[in-house]
């Protein structure tokens, strides 16, 4: 059975080693972590993870990057680039046994229109979230069709808000 807690970001604007963040985090009472799954931590994802269990940090969830989450709905080879890259970060969250990657379909004020290529490109993300045994919880950013598209698509398991 579940305990609630509460989590917080691995990610919080402080300029502290991850370690002194998580052993703070659990100092202060915090039960669960959040972890970036993207660069610009010097821990590997194994690391961050291993960490957390050390300071007794349920993990939430992972955040996958979202460099170039855009091109993912391009009907071009441009969009194969972050579906490898969100690829990845499911292959990492199941060698690491994290159980839900969030995950963003666009960035920035202006995304590109849903697509069949995208839809596609979706499809294959969420077969393999299906086959790591990872849940995909997509974000809701400042535009819904894209997430909408997705919920109302992939009507599965595998697939969250």
């Amino acid at each position: 059975m579940d305990v609630a807690c509460i989590g917080i970001t691995s990610v919080n604007g402080y300029p502290l080693a991850m370690e002194e963040r998580f052993e703070r985090m659990a100092r202060a009472g915090f039960g669960a972590v959040l972890l970036w799954w993207g660069d610009g931590e010097p821990l590997t994802r194994r690391q961050r993870v291993d960490l957390a269990n050390r300071y007794g940090l349920r993990i939430e969830n992972a955040h996958a990057p979202t460099d170039g989450v855009n091109a993912l709905w391009a009907d071009t080879a441009a969009g194969d680039a972050p579906l490898r890259m969100l690829c990845g970060a499911l292959d990492d969250c199941a060698h690491c046994s994290v159980g839900r990657l969030v995950v963003h379909l666009t960035s920035g004020a202006q995304p590109p229109a849903v697509t069949a290529a995208g839809t596609r490109r979706i499809e294959r993300l969420v077969e393999r979230a299906r086959n790591c045994g990872v849940q995909l919880a997509f974000e809701n950013m400042r535009a819904s069709a894209h997430v909408c598209h997705v919920l109302d698509a992939f009507d599965c398991e595998t697939v969250g808000l």
